[in-house]
């Protein structure tokens, strides 16, 4: 279980992270937007999910949850890549 501070300051992380990639583009009017999908992407990480399980919750969130169509999945990709480069170097 992570210490308060620390997961105050993933979770802050995680945030920033979602809002650059901001899907439907609305990070700089809302800031917590996204919140709600930060905890089920720090679970993958911290299960050691692989890029194929990263991309497809991400996708289904995209998709799914948020209504978008996915034009392109190379953005998908790259998000993937920063959230497992931030948690390789972070915890």
């Amino acid at each position: 279980m992570l210490l308060k501070d620390k997961a105050q300051s993933y979770m802050s992380d995680l945030r920033n992270l979602w809002n650059q990639f901001d899907p439907i583009e609305v990070s700089q009017d809302v800031t917590d937007e996204y919140d709600s999908y930060i905890a089920p992407v720090y679970r993958l990480l911290e299960k050691n999910a692989t890029v194929e399980e990263l991309e497809n919750y991400i996708q289904e969130t995209v998709t799914k949850t948020l209504g978008l169509s996915v034009s392109n999945n190379q953005e998908i990709k790259n998000f993937v890549i920063a959230l497992q480069d931030w948690y390789k170097n972070k915890v």
